[in-house]
């Protein structure tokens, strides 16, 4: 689940991401990690979203179940575009195709990963790609 919250001090908005059991299901908690990992490795490319901090756990941790992982803010993902009532033209294709090409391309030039990817746009149509 990803939310969106305001930063009062800087009035800027980011992203929640929570990962709802992290440390509950042992696959999840492999997925969580290879996540974050990926994306500290390849974070400030243009085409790859940035995780830019993890929120600190409670105190207690038993209460520590989930993970809260904070990110810029997109204004929407390629789902909500597709299915949208605006008509997709051939130029909005290319586009869409350019920017997962170079958000890969930087992918595998600098890990030679097999990459499952999500790609998240901004509201200006920038893609990033969630590794």
């Amino acid at each position: 689940m990803v939310c969106s919250a305001l930063d009062t001090v800087t009035q800027k908005r980011f992203a929640i991401k929570k990962v709802k059991g992290a440390f509950q299901i042992q696959v999840i908690t492999k997925r969580t990690l290879r996540e974050l990992l990926l994306l500290r490795h390849f974070y400030a490319h243009d085409n790859i979203i940035s995780v830019l901090t993890i929120l600190q756990p409670p105190p207690d941790p038993r209460d520590y179940s989930d993970v809260y992982l904070v990110m810029d803010l997109q204004e929407s993902d390629l789902h909500r575009i597709i299915h949208s009532q605006q008509p997709l033209t051939e130029e909005h294709l290319r586009y869409f195709l350019y920017q997962t090409l170079r958000g890969l391309m930087y992918v595998d030039g600098h890990a030679n990963l097999l990459h499952s990817i999500v790609i998240l746009l901004r509201c200006v149509c920038v893609m990033h790609a969630c590794v």
